[in-house]
């Protein structure tokens, strides 16, 4: 559903609940669980949603819970610079070893998953590992990911110089 109102307007937080009361009503005749909505930051295509913090009160006022709280980011090097710019240089002292998935195996990434999604302020991931547990919510979240277009290659486990894990990188290209 992609819902907009004239945020501008005076009245815009009755007639945003307004619309999204009868929107709500009408797909629960269709639904048997959960109805969620997202609101984009940064906006993206299709819907371009303005006003995130008025889409919010409106959706916490029809009875809505924050789940999920995430941000996007974009780059966009030219190729050429892109190893320099990310900082990948065999003289740093601070230097990070990267290592593939084929290097280090598909049991590897999901424990990185596992420990970082241990942090993580994500409260759908958070449920998930409540109710499954941690090892199956890291699991679960692996799989998934896999089943999104990517290279093997593309997923890296960082590392410090002495075997430290870091960090992770699974990029995936979006099914939307």
């Amino acid at each position: 559903m992609l819902w907009d109102v004239p945020w501008e307007a005076a009245d815009c937080a009755r007639l945003g609940l307004a619309l999204f009361r009868e929107a709500c009503l009408l797909m629960g005749t269709q639904l048997d669980g959960t109805i969620g909505h997202v609101v984009d930051t940064p906006p993206m295509t299709p819907q371009w949603q303005t006003h995130p913090a008025k889409r919010q009160a409106v959706l916490e006022a029809a009875g809505f819970q924050l789940s999920r709280m995430t941000d996007r980011f974009d780059w966009h090097a030219p190729p050429d610079r892109a190893q320099t710019a990310l900082g990948h240089s065999k003289n740093s002292e601070h230097e990070i070893v990267y290592r593939t998935m084929p290097e280090v195996g598909e049991a590897a990434f999901v424990d990185a998953i596992e420990r970082v999604s241990r942090f993580t302020f994500d409260q759908y991931i958070v449920q998930e590992r409540q109710a499954k547990g941690a090892a199956a919510q890291a699991e679960e979240m692996f799989r998934d990911l896999q089943r999104m277009a990517h290279q093997p290659k593309w997923w890296q486990l960082a590392y410090t110089r002495d075997a430290k894990l870091i960090g992770l990188l699974m990029p995936t290209v979006s099914p939307t």
